[in-house]
Formats: C-alpha cells, structure tokens, sequence
C-alpha cells in the first residue's frame, strides 16, 4: 500500500458533516481515493475515529500507511477545530504524523480560482457562518495566473454584508449555513471539504516545521467568534 495522507475537516458548525478524504503520495503527486462524510450529522466528537479506521478498512491499509495529516486552521466552528486540531496532534504523538496546515477561507478561493477559469482578474468572497447574527467575509483578488491574495477579511451581520460588501464581488462562494441564510440570489454554494484540502497541499505549512511563535499562533485553530 502506498504512503497516505489523511485530510480531516471538522470545522463546520454542529448539524452539518464534517469530511474525510484518503489520498496516496507519490512524491508531490497526490491521488484522492476515497472521501466520506464523518460521522452522523453534528456528531464529530464520537464519528472521527471510527471513520479514520473504517476509511484504513476499505482502502486495505493499516496506520502504519498515513505519513501526513492535514486540517484547516479555520475559520469555522470553535469546537470542530479543537477536535481536529486534538486528533491529528494525538496521531502525531502516537505514531509520529505529520501534520499539514491551511487556511480554510483561502483553500476556497484557491480552489474556485483554479478551476473557473473565468475568475481570472476578478473578486472573490468566501463566507463563513459563525453564528446565527454573524458571518466572516474573506475577499480577495485573482491575477492573470489565478493566483489569490486576501485583501480584506470582515465580520459582520449576514444582512449588512448583502447591502454592502457583496454587491461589489464577482464570486460569493458560500458554506451550507449561509447558503440557507442568505436572501442573495448571486453566488454559489462552494463549502470546505476535505478533498479541497489535499489539492491545496502546496499551499499547507508543517506544524513541526514552524520554529518561531509568531509562526506557531498564526497556524493556531482561528475561530472568530461574534462580536454581536
């Protein structure tokens, strides 16, 4: 059995799925061979291991086969994030993982960009619920390349981001709460999920790589919290 590396996305708030995707290594090439939801709806805490042994089960392969875990630093759920945060630490103790890390907002707008190639030059916002009065809003530009760059990040009411930020953007990518929230008939549902991750790898910092502390809490699970 080839190399594994393990993506492991907790980060959306409780009553939807957290996701997991297999992928094998191969140098830089990186194959995804298997993705699942974890666990039943809202149920990360008691779903993630067993969908990390059950996800081993099917592709044939033992613990001994992940050399990589990667989860998002966030933003997104405070609960999910410290979970996913605890499991990959606990395998990387235990086993000696390593662990990837990558910003959840720009893996979107990276993902988008790559694979729209009308977003070239334009403006994109992902969006993030956060609570049932807030939204986080990260804008950024695209160059001719469809490279992105965060050029504001905002938190705000879903309803003030609709008369204001978001009727100037090109691309409004939207995770499952907003979606359902949102009035807006512009944008498109286009939430984190485990797969995305692995395909952003090239993007991913290495927690064990990370020697100064300003590096270290800039990697730290980001949960913005409501200010309302």
């Amino acid at each position: 059995m080839q190399d594994l590396i393990i993506a492991l996305d907790l980060s959306t708030p409780q009553g939807t799925q957290g996701t997991l995707a297999a992928a094998s290594m191969n140098g830089s090439i990186m194959e995804v061979l298997l993705e699942q939801t974890v666990g039943a709806e809202g149920d990360h805490c008691s779903g993630v291991i067993p969908t990390i042994d059950a996800a081993l089960h099917t592709l044939g392969a033992s613990k001994e086969s992940i050399k990589r875990m990667m989860i998002p630093t966030g933003p997104g759920s405070f609960t999910g994030l410290r979970l996913g945060f605890a499991t990959a630490k606990a395998f990387a103790l235990s086993w000696g993982i390593t662990i990837d890390l990558v910003d959840g907002a720009e893996v979107r707008a990276i993902q988008w960009a790559q694979t729209h190639s009308e977003s070239a030059e334009k403006t994109i916002c992902t969006v993030t619920f956060i609570s049932r009065s807030s939204c986080l809003f990260n804008s950024y530009t695209t160059d001719s390349f469809r490279n992105v760059t965060l050029t504001q990040e905002s938190q705000m009411t879903l309803a003030d981001a609709e008369q204001t930020l978001l009727k100037t953007v090109d691309n409004i990518l939207w995770d499952e709460r907003s979606f359902t929230a949102k009035t807006l008939s512009t944008g498109v549902l286009f939430p984190l999920r485990a797969n995305l991750l692995i395909r952003a790898r090239p993007h991913a910092k290495t927690l064990q790589e990370l020697s100064e502390f300003s590096q270290i809490a800039a990697a730290s699970p980001r949960y913005p919290g409501s200010k309302f």
